[in-house]
């Protein structure tokens, strides 16, 4: 059915409220961590570069030469938009953001 000159239907539009899906490769990514130890409540964010193989990150490199690796973190798969929560023995949470 023809509608008049100068009316028109409503245009439903549809935004997606979540990141891109996104594929991260195995090597060295530029990643934003916020880590929090439950036991203090101590909070902090971070701007680093993270290791990814397999689609886990296997290593977390902090400034002054300090790192987390797979041996003190539980590596876990990131998931479609590039971010994974980790943690340690002392169940420290380091949550990572692939921003590369």
């Amino acid at each position: 059915m023809k509608q008049p000159l100068g009316h028109s239907h409503p245009v439903a539009t549809k935004t997606n409220a979540h990141k891109a899906k996104v594929v991260i490769k195995d090597g060295t990514h530029s990643a934003a961590v916020s880590y929090y130890n439950p036991q203090t409540n101590y909070r902090a964010n971070y701007q680093v570069k993270v290791e990814v193989n397999n689609g886990q990150v296997r290593k977390i490199n902090f400034p002054e030469d300090s790192y987390l690796n797979e041996i003190e973190i539980n590596p876990e798969q990131l998931d479609e938009t590039g971010t994974v929560k980790l943690h340690d023995a002392e169940q420290r949470e380091f949550g990572v953001e692939i921003v590369d």
